[in-house]
């Protein structure tokens, strides 16, 4: 992604916000790509780079440019939209020696529309409301983790292009559970990064805070996008939105599938799901009694329809997904039991029983392109708490 200052034609010298806002352009935006695969070296390296080049801070936080033509997409009128559209659809169809002319034609339009629509006392408060949300409200992938290295890898290099291309306030959180040779539980997973990123974003202190988490992305980390359009944010705050509906599963490590296929049914909320904190708060999180694969999603949709929460989807042809390859996960022998007994237990099963749980956060890492907090989740006491990933995903 590139942004480029832009000159205020015109403008009122004492208007200081607007000269904040950026011309920002992306070089590629696709409605279906083909996500790529990595080796651990090509990793060091890339992570190394997004660093070095400031795309990303260490602990993979990534703070966007404030662009100039995405405050006018959400801040004006259709035919506004129509004009900036040929503007941009000239600047893809141009070659590199035309792009500065283009840019300041950019420039001109956009500044124009400003000043003839955003100069008066209401329009000033739109635009400073923009760039204070933008500069603040923060969206958390959160990806929980067990030997799965490789599918980590693959996702984290390709998750950070797609993330900056939709102009993302972000942070990657990777929840890896470090009782390796315990059943896994993504649930207390989910409810320990949950619960983490409250003590450290307070939301009753949000005025104090430098940051406000506003948006959770719960991720499984075999799961990786193949479409722009499929936008990773919480545009409804009180409607949970279900993102990995259509994948295309991988027979080989370099062997994937071309066709995508759908398994939806009512309770489809599993893969990947956005939602705001409050609503997860809500529901009471995940349970804390499912282990290994399988029920966790479906119990947590139970929750959703019990607290009166609806999930929505994108068009099937943006939620589109590669899974990644990996063994087949141990089946979860009791999920049927458990999922009958979803609405009784709700109330006391997930964020309000978690306190009382034997689940320890070990230890917080931030490597170049993610955090990571290593959390032994309890039931069988942890042997060493010594996390093999941690060890060796990245060379320091």
């Amino acid at each position: 992604m590139v942004s480029m200052e832009l000159v205020p034609y015109g403008m009122n010298p004492n208007f200081d916000i607007v000269p904040r806002l950026k011309f920002c352009t992306v070089n590629q935006f696709s409605k279906r790509f083909n996500a790529s695969h990595t080796s651990q070296l090509k990793f060091n390296i890339y992570s190394k780079q997004l660093n070095q080049k400031n795309k990303v801070q260490p602990g993979g936080y990534h703070r966007p440019p404030l662009c100039l033509q995405e405050f006018i997409y959400y801040h004006t009128n259709d035919a506004t939209l129509m004009k900036l559209k040929l503007i941009l659809d000239k600047y893809l169809l141009i070659n590199d020696s035309q792009k500065i002319e283009l840019v300041a034609e950019m420039s001109k339009f956009a500044y124009k529309i400003i000043k003839e629509q955003f100069l008066d006392k209401s329009g000033k408060k739109i635009i400073s409301k923009f760039i204070h949300s933008k500069e603040k409200d923060l969206t958390v992938v959160v990806i929980p983790y067990l030997n799965r290295k490789q599918n980590l890898l693959d996702l984290l290099v390709n998750l950070h292009p797609f993330l900056q291309r939709q102009y993302l306030h972000y942070s990657i959180l990777v929840i890896e559970q470090s009782n390796l040779f315990d059943n896994f539980n993504k649930g207390r997973l989910y409810n320990t990064a949950f619960e983490h990123l409250a003590q450290a974003y307070p939301p009753k202190d949000a005025k104090l805070n430098k940051l406000n988490v506003r948006c959770l992305i719960f991720q499984d980390v075999d799961l990786i996008p193949e479409s722009d359009f499929n936008i990773y944010g919480c545009g409804d705050e009180k409607m949970p939105r279900h993102l990995s509906l259509s994948i295309r599963k991988s027979i080989s490590d370099h062997k994937p599938k071309d066709n995508y296929t759908q398994n939806l049914y009512e309770l489809l909320v599993g893969g990947v799901l956005s939602i705001t904190p409050n609503v997860y708060s809500k529901i009471n999180g995940f349970s804390n009694e499912f282990w290994n694969w399988g029920g966790e999603d479906d119990d947590f949709a139970i929750r959703m329809l019990v607290n009166d929460v609806c999930v929505t989807r994108p068009k099937a042809e943006h939620a589109l997904y590669k899974m990644s390859y990996h063994k087949p996960s141990k089946r979860n022998p009791s999920r049927k039991s458990l999922l009958l007994s979803s609405a009784r237990r709700l109330k006391n099963d997930g964020l309000t029983n978690f306190d009382r749980l034997s689940i320890k956060i070990s230890e917080e890492i931030k490597h170049h392109i993610f955090t990571s907090l290593l959390v032994n989740v309890g039931r069988i006491l942890d042997h060493d708490s010594k996390s093999i990933f941690l060890s060796t995903v990245e060379n320091k």
